[in-house]
């Protein structure tokens, strides 16, 4: 008998397709890839800094918004995260937050921003800052007690249980044990 080729049917085992070749020819990405910077439409502020379409002020110094040719072009920073004591990191990858960050609680690439917890209120992975499309997400890491999110203008609120929520710049979270953290426009 004449075994069958990877990824062949053999008719003798009832349909059966030998996987072998389809484990061979679906192997995990090397991590050692360029990075793909994610691509997204914008469209200019008259001082140049790009915004999503649709946008009437710009994000960062809140000139008027031409909406009326938007191009594709690599995602600009969107956001930082600045700490009330005077820490400050560009939301690139993703930022996790904590007393003992964990670089397998973010996404590849994330910076690890450790807070100082005295009473242990903060959690050793507290807090995850992203950045999808032109948003800003922040999620909690099912920490023990929670972040307080203060949007501006709007009422405070309790994030847990591993809930995501979309913030926009000067949005504030406090974390506990004394420590809050601003979202801020990037500095890189």
């Amino acid at each position: 008998m004449v075994p069958p080729t990877l990824g062949e049917v053999d008719d003798d085992a009832g349909g059966t397709i030998f996987s072998t070749g389809l484990a061979a020819t679906h192997k995990p990405a090397p991590q050692n890839e360029p990075r793909q910077d994610p691509q997204v439409l914008a469209v200019p502020c008259t001082n140049g800094h790009a915004n999503a379409p649709g946008s009437r002020a710009c994000r960062i110094c809140q000139a008027p918004v031409d909406s009326s040719n938007p191009r594709l072009i690599r995602r600009p920073l969107l956001a930082g995260v600045h700490t009330n004591h005077g820490d400050f990191v560009d939301v690139i990858d993703g930022v996790v937050i904590g007393r003992a960050p964990d670089a397998g609680k973010g996404p590849s690439g994330s910076y690890l921003l450790r807070v100082a917890s005295p009473s242990s209120d903060i959690s050793r992975n507290h807090l995850l800052v992203t950045t999808r499309d032109w948003n800003v997400h922040v999620t909690d890491l099912h920490s023990t007690n929670g972040t307080t999110v203060l949007p501006q203008g709007e009422a405070p609120f309790t994030l847990r249980d591993g809930a995501s929520v979309q913030v926009e710049l000067g949005t504030v979270l406090d974390l506990g044990d004394g420590v809050s953290l601003r979202i801020e426009p990037p500095r890189g």
